[in-house]
């Protein structure tokens, strides 16, 4: 007869894993083969990827939630002048502040992108309400016709 394992010992040898605090399904809603469930994006990955969805949504796009998004497509087809730039960063860090409350601490750079004047790399910095650790991530605005 096989002796069972106590209480304490199911506890202590359990592998340690790391905490989920946030997750959320891939934006490609793609299906692992093995198990046929739904693939996920876990912690930071899961707040880069909703900082990204908020920012490519135009205000108005999400039906019943028409304030969802941001307003950065609007110069898209503007000429990357300084001025433009902090316009850029202002829409981005309104967007992130309104809608994403998981961020505590966040900073925008906007620079523009040397192959094409209407394009525009967006550098974020942010951390999160349980952690200390910055996460940073790059994003490239640009015009699609």
């Amino acid at each position: 007869m096989a002796s069972r394992l106590t209480r304490a010992q199911v506890l202590t040898n359990k592998p340690t894993q790391k905490l989920e605090y946030y997750s959320d399904f891939t934006n490609s809603f793609s299906v692992f083969p093995v198990d046929g469930k739904l693939g996920r994006v876990l912690n930071d990955n899961s707040i880069t990827q909703a900082i990204k969805n908020i920012l490519f949504t135009n205000k108005g796009e999400r039906p019943f939630q028409p304030t969802i998004g941001s307003e950065i497509n609007r110069l898209l087809f503007e000429h990357n002048i300084p001025s433009n730039l902090s316009i850029v960063e202002t829409y981005i860090k309104n967007a992130i502040e309104l809608h994403e409350p998981r961020v505590r601490q966040f900073k925008i750079k906007a620079y523009p992108s040397d192959r094409n004047e209407h394009e525009v790399f967006v550098a974020i910095a942010y951390t999160t309400i349980n952690s200390s650790e910055p996460v940073t991530f790059t994003v490239l605005l640009k015009r699609v016709r």
